[in-house]
């Protein structure tokens, strides 16, 4: 049985956004994200010096974490410590009993508890905006948030600001490449429709690596797309085959099957070509759209420590 996110996310009553939920679990800012069949669980903890957190990470790893907890592995970084899990079931369980497993040693050595801001360590209110930074949701003065920021914009390898426009851009050059595969994949005989799910993976990497924004405007740029350019593949595929039959690939071939293609895609002048070629752009649409999702979905959300982004105040849903 798989294991969805929103499970996760209900079972623990935390808070979703662009891919990552947060809240506070046993007491500490806790995230979790998923990705490629793994969850990813982020614990902030700020320790007071680098020795309590040797010594905490001694009593943990004398607990044998990996077999007790089922974990896949473990890593700390500066104010924080991430998790692997396998997404099998069972996994809500052991992410429970971690959680509650390392609460004492936690506060045995002065992690600072998600009642304080991550910044500067002082007593934040419930009401704080939250912070990602580096996959770790906490919440922070806004303070110290605004400071972080100027930090960020100071530092010159910081990364330009990510726009929708420049990720619309990389995802109609997707389209264009992913619509070409497809004309090439008819000229090699190939199944079509390798060109349609080729055509959603790239319209959204495109989208990604052009720097657009993330969360769910990703959507809003690849679908059309992918719809546009499967209309565009459908018909550079019936070109395609107009010239296969003519066996002319010389440029008057072209032009006369341009000219055919035009007049028979008027429904008036040949419905069933017409129909046949509406539905072959319906279901290449398709394709390419759950490709668009499968590829979303397992697209990592930026582990950059220059990126960071604010998150809403968490507030439970239910009491603990």
């Amino acid at each position: 049985m798989r294991i969805h996110f929103a499970e996760i996310c209900r079972i623990f009553d935390l808070k979703r956004s662009g891919g990552v939920a947060y809240g506070v679990l046993s007491g500490y800012a806790v995230s979790i994200r998923k990705r490629s069949g793994v969850f990813l669980v982020t614990v902030a903890a700020r320790f007071p010096d680098e020795e309590s957190k040797k010594a905490f990470l001694a009593d943990f790893e004398a607990d044998r974490p990996l077999t007790k907890y089922r974990l896949m592995d473990y890593a700390d970084r500066p104010g924080l410590l991430r998790f692997r899990f396998a997404a099998v079931p069972g996994v809500p369980g052991y992410i429970r009993q971690l959680l509650e497993g390392i609460a004492p040693f936690l506060e045995r050595y002065g992690a600072a508890k998600a009642d304080v801001c991550h910044g500067c360590g002082k007593p934040v209110s419930p009401e704080a905006d939250w912070i990602l930074a580096d996959g770790m949701a906490a919440p922070m003065h806004e303070g110290c948030i605004q400071a972080m920021r100027i930090n960020e914009n100071r530092r010159p390898e910081a990364p330009r600001d990510r726009s929708f426009v420049l990720g619309l851009i990389g995802a109609l050059l997707g389209g264009v490449l992913g619509s070409l595969l497809w004309t090439g994949n008819l000229l090699l005989g190939w199944f079509p429709f390798l060109g349609a799910a080729a055509l959603g993976v790239l319209a959204t990497k495109g989208y990604h690596l052009f720097r657009g924004p993330f969360g769910n405007g990703v959507s809003f740029a690849a679908v059309p797309v992918a719809i546009l350019f499967s209309a565009v593949g459908c018909f550079n595929g019936e070109l395609v085959s107009l010239c296969q039959r003519a066996h002319n690939f010389t440029p008057d071939g072209w032009k006369t099957a341009y000219a055919v293609l035009i007049a028979n895609l008027d429904p008036f002048v040949n419905f069933m070509f017409s129909w046949q070629f509406l539905l072959n752009v319906f279901l290449g649409s398709v394709i390419a759209v759950i490709a668009h999702i499968l590829t979303k979905k397992h697209w990592p959300p930026s582990d950059d420590p220059l990126h960071t982004r604010r998150l809403k105040p968490y507030r439970p849903s239910r009491s603990r």
